[in-house]
Parts: structure tokens; C-alpha cells; sequence
């Protein structure tokens, strides 16, 4: 899993980021409003179950878009505040992709490269919802004021397989531009890899902001575990994480935190780790309501790169629209001492493999936030710090230290002075449990943790007030 940064780019495994901003001259295309024809009529989905009939690599072009053969390179007067920049995909991915822009009145335009940028604009000039296509099937999304950070895909097959994970890549990729002003762009994408095809849909509304509607149908050649909704982001350091680091920078991240919000309704935080070793963390979930890569502490001090600009990337938040049923969401995270690739990544997995002969549907609202809405809880964590403290032998013991900070709103409910906490481990001990109140509506959980030398564990950590809803639910590890 890899892909990072808004002057560094992306996609799969360990793909350059460095060669998509150098665009060629006269690449900018100024595109007219246009309409689309319906989703349903366009035949997408028709041409990815068709294509999953034929072997991987085979021709697809009779299938799916109509006019795409005849497309040529060319550029639409201007207007409506779309505009679309021709964008070379990163290597191995940029020759695979045919991107034709459609809009009323005129043929349809070839865009070459293999990936593209998109601008919507809002109700003024700073509300623009930017997205770049990087190649294979990852795309950026950011929102007012924000760049690029954190990745999106339209999907994940086989991540941290031994035999090596999937990349399926965009055959065809239809943009559609609004019959009337202010209305949606929409982007149809024909996905085609070794395991699977898919038909791909994703929705633009200048009225919603660094907001994209997403709906996929993938058509298994084999019975796969699928990687719905999948996010990346890079993790390399943050203070109190305990590794030691040679950086000028005090934290060197694109997320620094998984934020999930479970179908039995608790806000779950789960700190990012850059592990000695490749692991895998799934949460088992019904129904999930939402879970996202998040940059919760924003600024400028905690990077000091202003280059990078970290404290502008943007959280991405994945929220399922319908019942996505039984699954995990899971987190993959992987050693590395490098921002080029994205070394993080979460998805939803069903938890039934994804059998061939049927297509199997998802949609999701994917948000490009400074951070998601905690409406339900009481505090969130802003901070989680460790060290070790007095063991016995044949076992290792560390402290820990979760500081939460009282969301706007709350402070007149639940009391600082009056928080108690819970904290369960397996396979270890919990010793000495304070909860603190540090004034400004500020409230520290401290705890020890005792384990056999060498085990790993998995600890979980709740903050409750007499009145009010609990804090947000501290879900870690201990390497």
C-alpha cells in the first residue's frame, strides 16, 4: 500500500510521487458546463460485468464508452468555473487510461497523460472541491483551503497478501460535465484488474464542498477478499509515540489517527503507529457509520515545514450510505522511514469474500474535512504518551498518558472533576488507574500496563462523566 503529498504523487505499490506536478505546456483545458446522459443509460455497468467474462489485459475498447475511439485531444471554450488539468499518471500506470470529457454541444475531448486534475468551484472563488486522478485507481480530494494529502481508491484487493497485493487500473474514465450551471460533475470509471472488474461512479456538487458521492460495482473473476472505501496516508512520527526519530520536524505525518464511529454508535480513536513490522488491525463492526484518516493537531508548530504545508492536509472521512452489514474495518500499517509512499491505509472487508458471477455494491460520501464531527461525545483525545516504568522479571511494563479535551458544547455537562475511567487488556495487567482533571477543560487518563516479555497487546480505554455522553473510546496497541 502506498501514495502521499500535494507535491509528491502516488498510487500502489511504492509508485513516485514526484512526477505528476510537471505538467506539459498548454495542458490546462478550460471546460464549458455541459450535460451528462443518465447513469443508468450509459451502459457502465453492462461493460464491467462483460469485461469480467474476458481474461485480464484483454480489449476492452468495444465496450464501454460510446464515442471514446473517436475522441480527439482539443479544448472547450470557457466557463462555469470547471476546469480540468491533463495530468501524467504516475509510472507504470500512464498508458493505461483513456479519460474523455464530455459536455453539450460539442464532440467528445480526449484528455492524455492517464490522469487528470479537476477543479469545481463553489459559491465563490475559495469553496473550489479539487480532485486528481494519480493513476491505477487513486484519486486526491480536498476541499477549501486545504492540498492534497491523505489518498482515496475505489477499491483494495488482496493488501499485505504474501503473493503481493492487487492494483487494478481505470480502463476508461468518462467525465461528464453539468447541463446547467451549479449542477454535479460526474466522473465514470471502467476498473479492470486480475481479480476483478468494477463500474465506478463519483459525484462532485459545488453546493457540498470537498464532498465526493462514490458508488462502485465489482465484478469478481475469483472469489476475493474485497477492500471497500480504501484510505492512505503517510505516518512517520509524532510526539510521545515512542520512536526515536533524527528530524528537525517534531511530527512528520499525513494522519495521525483513525477515527471510527461503529454501528452500535461509540466514537472509537485508534493512534497511527509506524511499526517494527508490517501489521494488520480489524474491527469487527456492524453496519458501520463512519471511519476516517484523521490530522487532528494542526499547527504549524507541530511540523515546522512550511513547504509541506501538513497542518492544510485535509482529514478523509468515509461514511457508508446504507447497510454495508458484517465486516472489519481494517488497518494496515507499514515500517518505513520515508514520506515518498503512503505507509498507512484502512478499508472496509466484508466478511464474506466477494464470490464471482454477481456484482456486489457500495456507495459512500467521502469527505475532505479539517476533522469529523464528534456531535455524540463528550471529549475527544488530543494526546496519547507512553514510557516505560518498573518491571519484574520476565515481563516489561509501560505507562500511559491519554489526555481528552472537552468539545465545545459539552463543558457545561459533564464534569472534569467527576470523570472516571475503564481501561481492558489482553493478555495484560492494568495497575493503577488515575483520572486527572488539568483545568481548561482538560482531563488526563494515566494507567500501567504489565505483559509477558515480548507479547503484543491490544488495550482498550473509556472516559465517562456522570452526565453527559462518554469521551471518545482510546482503542491502541502495544507493539
Amino acid at each position: 500500500m502506498s501514495v502521499g503529498h500535494p507535491d509528491e504523487k502516488r498510487a500502489g505499490g511504492g509508485l513516485s510521487r514526484r512526477a505528476v506536478l510537471a505538467l506539459p505546456a498548454g495542458a490546462v483545458l478550460a471546460l464549458a458546463a455541459g450535460a451528462a446522459r443518465a447513469a443508468a443509460a450509459d451502459g457502465l455497468e453492462e461493460a464491467a460485468e462483460r469485461l469480467a467474462g474476458r481474461a485480464f489485459g484483454a480489449d476492452w475498447r468495444d465496450l464501454w464508452p460510446a464515442g471514446a475511439a473517436e475522441a480527439a485531444a482539443g479544448e472547450l471554450p470557457p466557463a462555469a468555473g470547471i476546469r480540468v488539468l491533463a495530468a501524467p499518471a504516475v509510472p507504470p500506470f500512464a498508458d493505461t487510461t483513456r479519460t474523455v470529457v464530455e459536455a453539450p454541444g460539442a464532440p467528445p475531448l480526449r484528455i492524455d497523460g492517464g490522469g487528470f486534475e479537476l477543479a469545481v468551484a463553489g459559491a465563490g472563488p475559495a469553496d473550489a472541491t479539487r480532485l486528481a486522478f494519480r493513476g491505477a485507481t487513486v484519486f486526491d480530494l480536498a476541499g477549501p483551503g486545504q492540498v492534497f494529502g491523505a489518498a482515496a481508491r475505489l477499491l483494495a484487493i488482496r493488501v499485505g497478501d504474501p503473493r503481493g497485493e492487487e492494483f487494478p487500473v481505470a480502463r476508461a474514465i468518462r467525465i461528464a460535465l453539468p447541463a446547467v450551471a451549479g449542477g454535479p460533475v460526474r466522473i465514470a470509471v471502467l476498473v479492470d484488474g486480475p481479480s476483478a472488474t468494477a463500474a465506478a461512479r463519483l459525484a462532485l456538487d459545488p453546493a457540498s464542498p470537498g464532498t465526493a458521492e462514490v458508488e462502485a460495482v465489482v465484478f469478481p473473476r475469483v472469489e476475493i477478499p474485497l477492500g471497500v472505501a480504501p484510505v492512505t496516508a503517510t505516518y512517520l512520527h509524532a510526539p510521545g509515540d515512542g520512536r526515536p526519530v533524527d528530524d528537525w520536524r517534531p511530527a512528520l505525518h499525513e494522519a495521525e489517527g483513525l477515527s471510527m464511529w461503529n454501528g452500535a454508535g461509540e466514537r472509537l480513536w485508534r493512534p497511527l503507529l509506524n511499526p517494527p513490522a508490517l501489521q494488520f488491525s480489524a474491527f469487527a463492526d456492524r453496519a458501520p457509520k463512519a471511519y476516517a484518516l484523521v490530522q487532528r493537531n494542526r499547527g504549524a508548530e507541530r511540523f515546522l515545514d512550511p513547504d509541506a504545508a501538513f497542518e492544510r492536509r485535509p482529514s478523509l472521512a468515509v461514511e457508508p450510505l446504507g447497510d454495508w452489514g458484517d465486516g472489519f474495518v481494517t488497518l494496515v500499517e507499514i515500517p518505513s522511514r520515508s514520506m515518498e509512499n503512503d505507509n498507512v491505509g484502512v478499508f472496509w472487508q466484508p466478511a464474506a469474500p466477494a464470490a464471482p458471477g454477481l456484482g456486489h455494491r457500495f456507495a459512500w460520501r467521502l469527505r475532505a474535512t479539517a476533522e469529523p464531527r464528534l456531535d455524540d461525545a463528550s471529549a475527544r483525545i488530543v494526546s496519547v504518551r507512553s514510557g516505560p516504568a518498573p518491571a519484574g522479571d520476565f515481563e516489561e511494563a509501560r505507562r500511559y498518558v491519554v489526555v481528552h479535551d472537552l468539545l465545545p458544547g459539552a463543558a457545561a455537562g459533564p464534569d472534569p472533576a467527576r470523570a472516571r475511567a475503564a481501561v481492558r487488556a489482553e493478555p495484560a495487567t492494568v495497575e493503577d488507574v488515575r483520572v486527572t482533571d488539568l483545568g481548561g477543560g482538560r482531563v488526563a487518563t494515566a494507567f500501567t500496563l504489565r505483559r509477558p516479555s515480548g507479547r503484543a497487546i491490544d488495550f482498550r480505554a473509556d472516559l465517562y462523566f456522570e452526565e453527559g455522553n462518554p469521551g471518545e473510546v482510546l482503542l491502541h496497541r502495544w507493539p
